[in-house]
């Protein structure tokens, strides 16, 4: 019986060191995933701060080109914002 004991005792201890293996294990694939991670959003933030200056500019572009064509034909781009509201008007009112 003691015997037995002490063959439950010795299997509990083995298979408490191999959860700890494991456990360590997982512990530094999970840092190394995570350390790449990290390497790759830091290398996408210059990426997208570039393109966000560059979605900005293309903004301040196309709203100087607005301003300026509104000027130049005030007429034509009165006709125009009122085709849009009527045509919004008439997608709003078919609901």
């Amino acid at each position: 019986m003691a015997k037995n004991i002490s063959s439950i005792k010795k299997a509990l201890d083995l298979l408490k060191e191999a959860a700890q293996e494991q456990k360590d294990d997982l512990q530094t694939l999970f840092l190394k995933e995570y350390e790449e991670l990290g390497d790759v959003i830091s290398g996408l933030k210059p990426k997208l701060e570039e393109t966000a200056k560059q979605v900005n500019q293309k903004t301040q572009d196309l709203g100087k080109d607005v301003v300026e064509a509104t000027q130049k034909d005030p007429v034509k781009a009165l006709g125009i914002a009122a085709g849009i509201g009527f045509v919004l008007g008439l997608m709003v009112n078919k609901k």
